[in-house]
């Protein structure tokens, strides 16, 4: 199952406000818990099929279930990270991402679209995304999950 990486507490949001906002540049965004159609948005990859039943239904039983006091790393396909968190309080769901640990190269950008069986063309596709992805070093999260 889907399991939270570490417990939302002062000390983590203030390294959270620190790295992710002012050190990195990377966004913080709040969407209704409703808002499926921001959600998987925000967090899709050019590939990514977001009109999919299957896509829609598992976003959707993740952020039923997710816990309100953790925060979640969400790694896609490409590496590419995202850290999501609730405030059931006020029916919100935060996303700080995307970002990248590091840029992959050429090699590595080809076994990405071998491994999700996309053709070798969309190569420059890729590499515009990723190139517009922030690296970030700091956001370190031990457990990772995939929908």
């Amino acid at each position: 199952g889907i399991e939270g990486v570490f417990f939302m507490n002062e000390e983590t949001l203030e390294i959270l406000q620190t790295n992710a906002l002012q050190l990195l540049g990377i966004q913080l965004e709040g969407y209704d818990m409703d808002d499926l159609k921001g959600i998987s948005n925000h967090i899709k990859s050019p590939f990514t099929n977001t009109s999919r039943k299957q896509f829609k239904d598992e976003l959707k039983h993740f952020i039923v279930n997710m816990g309100s006091n953790k925060i979640y790393h969400y790694t896609n396909v490409f590496d590419v990270n995202f850290l999501i968190f609730k405030f059931k309080k006020y029916k919100q769901i935060y996303i700080i991402g995307p970002y990248m640990e590091q840029r992959p190269n050429e090699r590595r950008c080809n076994e990405l679209l071998q491994q999700t069986n996309i053709k070798i063309s969309k190569l420059s596709i890729l590499k515009q995304y990723l190139l517009r992805i922030p690296l970030c070093h700091h956001v370190k999260a031990q457990k990772k999950f995939a929908f």
